[in-house]
């Protein structure tokens, strides 16, 4: 939750009085968040579920700070591209033209 509210400092004020809920609760709602479907939430373990649950955390974390990059890139005027492994080897070797 701490790196949620470094990525979104402006929704810390809306957390400032949260409750300590049980882990099942959070997994609950994290669930619904993520408009995971009620069959699937029923047959998957636990621990399944949890670890589904964090992976798609991190992936949108992800996301949030490629993003946030991208902005600050955008602000200093600065264009990266991705490229692959053979375009940087030929620019390396002089015969890149972009």
């Amino acid at each position: 939750m701490r790196l949620y509210d470094k990525l979104n400092p402006n929704g810390r004020n809306n957390r400032k009085n949260d409750l300590i809920v049980p882990r099942f609760i959070t997994l609950m709602a994290k669930c619904v968040e993520h408009k995971i479907p009620d069959v699937f939430i029923a047959r998957t373990h636990f621990t399944d579920l949890y670890v589904l649950l964090l992976s798609l955390d991190i992936t949108n974390i992800k996301m949030q700070l490629k993003q946030k990059s991208k902005r600050a890139q955008a602000d200093r005027n600065v264009n990266v591209r991705d490229i692959s492994q053979a375009d940087a080897v030929k620019f390396l070797k002089g015969g890149g033209n972009g």
